[in-house]
């Protein structure tokens, strides 16, 4: 008999990442042999050519699609022990920019050619690189250069090289540079080695043995059971080849627990009062750029709402943020569990509220030098400008006309506040500014304006650890508003805040509905 009393939230990691920051009190290779399923023809040939290497090294590209599960197959490499390695080693190229990484990958390798000849009787050091999935951008007599430094440590020290790669095209760029330069960087018949994953008849029993191992309880525990998981496995197999995966399969399963216990009504049902957070942009250009992410409506009920198809543009093609985010969760934090609007204010709006309501000594001295016509210093003519911002029109439930305005007075008060902005985001982004100052100016004539009662800088009444930069709550819903005090005016910088702060809001909800949730 199913359980439906489900009382824990189901952690289903899908990312070799996920997994590892999920395993706090065991190690990493105890867990993984819980769940792991051999790739037999990838691992019997990396058995073989480790066999062959005795004095001198080789490379080999591993080649396989996102998700298909390379990274959890590497790291099985060190207990697998039939596989000839005396120990296994991985080089991280995200963490340096340009030629860089080329320079740190050698460095890296000689640092470790010692140990590596020193233990030869065990086998060579296996050394995987991430995150360089091609060479792109470098320049090509750097990359021969890196090739042929290669070379050298190679024949002095046994290390099999496994190079994680993603497209074909990658490994004949990469091959046409390594064979200028040297012929015996490979073991002929070995140069790449294809890696598509698991079996999908696998599957079933690596999610199986994945959640019981992550959760340390049964998929019952979860209202699962295998019927559910091969109901998935059904769904799974019509989508198209590419994005059949390991990856792709486990987060299908995750969606599937999440609707079949209802567990995101659950969340909602929790909310005291309904929330909306809004994200305000305030740089120059700024209406340009939030328009391509956010509705436009003349009623205020749909005005500035977030676009789910815009924002899932940034997740679908980052692994960080598709670890973090799926097209169900981004709905919910959009229109379900929050309501989420995207908007800009006129840079100039900011500026004559931040001149005339501040008495920050360091904001009052950076304004000061720009000779600021009088009137933007006064506080009647802060509220006649903010009064006419998207802001004030959608608190005060005022229709708000389509389309950019583009008078010559508007342009040159755009202009006229640019500089002044870019010297507070500077002042801000250095650290000799806190943005808090602006926020309390804003609240304040936000308050002379409407008489809301807005507050900056005060904990949310019930969602924990969130500081909306300014609340207002009135009868009907609490509103957040989220300012990036931003110059950088393209698309990227807007979805990466209004994403990473989203987040926040949802862990804390899931949070607060009684179900921990680690996304």
């Amino acid at each position: 008999m199913e359980n439906h009393n489900v009382t824990s939230e189901l952690i289903l990691p899908s990312s070799y990442e996920e997994v590892v920051s999920e395993l706090n009190s065991r190690t990493i290779n105890e867990a993984m042999m819980d769940f792991f399923i051999p790739v037999t023809k990838t691992e019997e040939s990396i058995t073989e050519l480790s066999t062959r290497i005795r004095n001198s090294g080789k490379l080999s590209f591993i080649v396989g699609r996102p998700g298909v599960g390379k990274s959890t197959f590497f790291q099985s490499l060190s207990w697998r022990k039939h596989i000839n390695i005396s120990s296994l080693q991985y080089f991280d190229a995200q963490g340096y920019i340009g030629t860089e990484k080329l320079y740190k990958l050698s460095e890296f390798l000689n640092q470790l050619s010692d140990e590596a000849r020193a233990r030869k009787d065990k086998g060579p050091a296996c050394i995987v690189i991430n995150y360089l999935e091609n060479l792109s951008g470098l320049d090509q007599d750097v990359i021969k250069g890196f090739f042929r430094d290669l070379n050298g440590i190679l024949r002095r020290a046994p290390f099999l090289v496994l190079w994680p790669l993603t497209e074909e095209s990658d490994v004949k760029t990469m091959l046409s540079y390594s064979k200028a330069v040297s012929g015996t960087l490979f073991q002929k018949g070995f140069e790449q080695l294809d890696f598509s994953g698991p079996n999908k008849e696998y599957f079933c029993d690596i999610a199986t043995r994945t959640i019981e191992a992550i959760n340390d309880k049964q998929i019952a525990d979860f209202n699962l059971n295998t019927n559910d998981l091969e109901d998935v496995l059904k769904r799974f197999s019509r989508l198209a080849k590419i994005d059949q995966t390991i990856r792709v399969y486990l987060d299908m399963v995750k969606e599937h627990w999440e609707s079949k216990n209802n567990y995101f009504k659950k969340i909602k049902d929790k909310m005291p009062k309904p929330n909306e957070v809004w994200f305000i942009f305030t740089y120059k250009n700024a209406e340009d750029v939030v328009k391509q992410f956010a509705r436009q409506s003349e009623h205020s009920e749909n005005a500035w709402m977030a676009t789910h198809e815009k924002l899932y543009e940034y997740i679908r093609t980052n692994d960080q943020r598709k670890s973090i985010w799926d097209s169900q969760r981004l709905q919910l934090a959009i229109n379900g569990a929050l309501k989420t609007r995207i908007l800009f204010m006129s840079t100039n709006a900011l500026i004559m509220a931040i001149n005339s309501y501040s008495d920050n000594k360091t904001i009052r001295k950076s304004l000061e030098e720009f000779n600021l016509n009088r009137n933007w210093g006064l506080k009647n003519k802060a509220q006649e400008t903010l009064s006419r911002t998207p802001l004030i029109r959608l608190l005060a439930n005022k229709e708000h006309p389509i389309g950019k305005k583009k008078g010559s007075q508007t342009q040159e008060a755009l202009n006229k506040a640019d500089l002044p902005f870019k010297r507070l985001n500077n002042l801000i982004s250095t650290r000799q500014l806190s943005d808090s100052h602006l926020n309390k100016a804003i609240s304040d004539c936000i308050n002379d304006c409407l008489d809301m009662n807005a507050v900056s800088e005060q904990p949310h009444p019930w969602i924990k650890s969130v500081r909306p930069d300014i609340f207002i709550e009135t009868e009907g819903k609490q509103i957040c508003l989220e300012f990036h005090y931003t110059d950088k005016d393209v698309p990227g910088e807007i979805a990466d805040y209004v994403l990473r702060k989203l987040n926040i809001y949802m862990n804390q909800l899931e949070d607060y509905s009684g179900q921990k949730v680690l996304f």
